[in-house]
């Protein structure tokens, strides 16, 4: 875990959070990975594994890192809270992504075009 107080406090990441991690997980709790790399693992997958492995599509579903007892990450899914009270403003907001993109596809191109005709001149 890597954060804004690792670099003033040091030993708080040493003394508190880790000895706390491994406490939560003792208890029960998948959601403490400790390290970046174990958290990580999600975000690899995600870029790696078949989309016939995510899920059935339409399904609002959160893939994260979780870890076992004694540490192994893995990777899980779950359902994503509220997600029909909110499935409008995400179409909306991905709808706007989607326009800049297009967007600064279309101006990038634009650019690299109009410089390839100054440069055959």
């Amino acid at each position: 875990m890597v954060g804004v107080y690792d670099r003033k406090f040091p030993s708080l990441l040493l003394f508190e959070r880790v000895p706390s991690s491994i406490q939560a997980r003792t208890l029960g709790s998948q959601f403490h990975p400790i390290t970046w790399i174990n958290g990580a693992v999600a975000a690899s997958h995600l870029a790696l594994a078949p989309l016939a492995l995510l899920g059935a599509h339409g399904e609002a579903k959160v893939n994260g890192a979780r870890a076992t007892l004694f540490g192994k990450p893995y990777v899980d899914q779950s359902d994503l809270m509220l997600w029909h009270e909110n499935e409008k403003h995400a179409q909306e907001l991905v709808n706007r992504c989607d326009e800049l993109y297009h967007k600064l596809k279309q101006e990038r191109t634009e650019s690299l075009l109009a410089n390839d005709r100054r440069s055959t001149r």
